[in-house]
């Protein structure tokens, strides 16, 4: 899963005691700053013959996909009617350049480190900024970062992002293969007229390519939000808790942080638990060494008599609230992030039987009745989906009394 998003999960398999954790919001260092690039943006096709009309430069949304910017602009029509569908492959097949201008003030120049970060890009884009490469990606699901501050002017920046087809990129790598593994099902193969599946040789959402349940619309664009990040001494670059063992008793686990540092320097972290009663429990260490570059910081947490989290009918939900700040000698407060949690013991139980052997989750020491669906995405073009629908689903879900939710693997993260 995306780490720029932070939708972490410890894992809830095997026979281990586990703290399940859960963060649905980006973590954000308090003192590094942000700017947000989602503005402001346009886009055309590059060489698209039978659509002269798109090879113009037209508004486009960020985060989103060609196919509801071309729709917004009035070049499509609505993909889901009639045969639309079969209308509109050419955009599958074509390469597509976005583009937008934003302003650098001399504040922002005077950070140590300007970062630019895509939290996602679908799927093959090379990216410049003023005219300068700084990064190509072929991974739709990753966040991608670089340093940008030696590139940016006072003033107008001009940051390009251009598209190649995902099914023209792939083509030509599938052909030399001595073998072709089988794609979605959906896709054509005939070797003769130059056709290969290719959804399964790229780190792109399968679906997109055609399923039984899903039409086939090979997207691209700047699908999750980008922005630039302004730090100096440090920031925090990954956080997450780590259990030992949890019972009714106490549960042990670790915060761990992965901390960027510009050079070397001693810092104090603090980590603080906050109970689903309102409880405050407070962790500190003093005087931690980090080195320039990245860090990895392991702090042990016991909690006493733990409010435990329960699957859907079995008990409540409770969470913690758990923070970490990072501060200098001085005490100014260098970066910070904060996740919630719930604490909970999972095992996988495995027991011979007279059918042979048994297959079934334990939460809490509580064997759990499984009543569970399986989850698709929600629109063929993922920006569309907003929170509201995501809530709208597994509140349904909910009501209907399940208590496990199974993230389909031809989806995304």
């Amino acid at each position: 899963m995306s780490r720029a998003t932070k939708m972490r999960l410890a894992p809830c398999l095997g026979a281990t005691l586990l703290f399940c954790v859960a963060s649905t919001t980006p973590l954000h260092a308090a003192e590094p700053s942000a700017r947000q690039l989602n503005s402001g943006w346009a886009f055309r096709a590059v060489q698209a013959k039978e659509h002269v009309e798109s090879q113009q430069w037209h508004p486009a949304t960020v985060p989103g996909v060609v196919q509801t910017d071309l729709l917004h602009a009035g070049l499509i029509s609505d993909p889901f009617f009639g045969d639309n569908e079969k209308q509109l492959q050419w955009i599958g097949l074509t390469d597509w350049e976005y583009q937008t201008e934003f302003s650098v003030d001399r504040a922002m120049l005077r950070r140590e480190h300007i970062d630019l970060v895509f939290d996602g890009l679908d799927t093959f884009a090379e990216v410049t900024l003023n005219g300068n490469a700084v990064l190509k990606a072929n991974n739709m699901f990753r966040t991608w970062r670089v340093e940008t501050k030696p590139l940016l002017h006072l003033g107008k920046n001009v940051l390009t992002v251009r598209f190649r087809s995902p099914i023209n990129t792939l083509t030509p790598v599938v052909a030399a293969l001595p073998f072709i593994l089988p794609g979605t099902g959906f896709e054509a193969f005939d070797r003769d007229k130059g056709i290969y599946p290719v959804s399964q040789y790229m780190r792109k959402s399968p679906y997109q390519f055609g399923w039984d349940w899903a039409p086939k619309f090979v997207t691209v664009g700047v699908w999750r939000p980008v922005r630039l990040e302004m730090w100096d001494e440090a920031r925090i670059s990954d956080f997450y808790i780590q259990q030992q063992s949890v019972s009714k008793a106490h549960a042990i686990a670790s915060v761990e942080v992965e901390i960027e540092a510009g050079s070397a320097t001693t810092d104090n972290l603090q980590v603080w638990i906050v109970a689903p009663n309102g409880s405050v429990q407070m962790v500190r260490q003093s005087d931690i060494k980090l080195d320039a570059g990245k860090n990895s910081v392991s702090i042990p947490l016991r909690i006493e008599s733990p409010a435990l989290w329960y699957p859907n009918g079995y008990g409540r939900q409770d969470r913690y609230s758990v923070s970490f700040v990072m501060s200098d000698l001085t005490g100014t407060t260098l970066a910070r992030a904060e996740v919630k949690m719930g604490i909970r013991s999972v095992e996988l139980r495995r027991e011979a039987d007279h059918w042979g052997t048994s297959f079934g989750f334990v939460i809490n020491g509580i064997p759990i009745f499984v009543q569970g669906a399986n989850v698709v995405p929600f629109d063929s073009f993922p920006p569309r989906v907003t929170l509201a629908q995501q809530r709208r689903i597994l509140q349904s879900a909910h009501d209907s009394n399940l208590n496990l939710i199974r993230m389909w693997g031809g989806g995304y993260y």
